[in-house]
């Protein structure tokens, strides 16, 4: 079985990050091109099959509330030649627009990915996404 090189956990870790940039600047037309082509997200909520199907779900969202999402405790574990297991914790805040927002929601969810890597790219095959911990925050509190 593959070895998890340094560069290729830079790059799954520069993927978390764009994923979650390109989806918080209101950029979800572009979401579908960080996945293979029958690419999968399966979420409590919703579930896409394709790339046709996240571009649709992401390129319909985009512009319409203000997000945030921060990624945290990466793990990578080789699957077989160029293909991981990528496990991290997900935090998202969310609010109508326009900034700046009081209150919004919250959810921490658990991510388990599976990553493949075309050439030197890294794509996500599938994205699963567990719901940890949902609320609300809370309004005009002052430090």
């Amino acid at each position: 079985m593959d070895r998890t090189t340094s560069e290729q956990t830079t790059a799954i870790a520069a993927l978390l990050t764009e994923f979650c940039w390109r989806v918080d600047q209101g950029l979800g037309d572009t979401v579908a091109d960080l996945f293979v082509e029958d690419g999968r997200v399966d979420t409590p909520n919703f579930k896409l099959n394709g790339r046709a199907e996240i571009h649709a779900w992401f390129a319909g969202k985009a512009g319409t509330k203000l997000s945030r999402h921060c990624w945290s405790n990466l793990r990578v574990a080789p699957l077989g030649p160029g293909r991981f297991q990528v496990d991290s914790n997900l935090m998202t805040t969310s609010g109508p627009l326009p900034a700046p927002q009081s209150g919004g929601k919250l959810a921490v969810t658990s991510s388990r990915d599976e990553v493949l890597f075309e050439g030197d790219e890294p794509r996500f095959v599938n994205r699963t996404l567990e719901i940890l911990f949902e609320g609300v925050l809370a309004s005009g509190v002052q430090a």
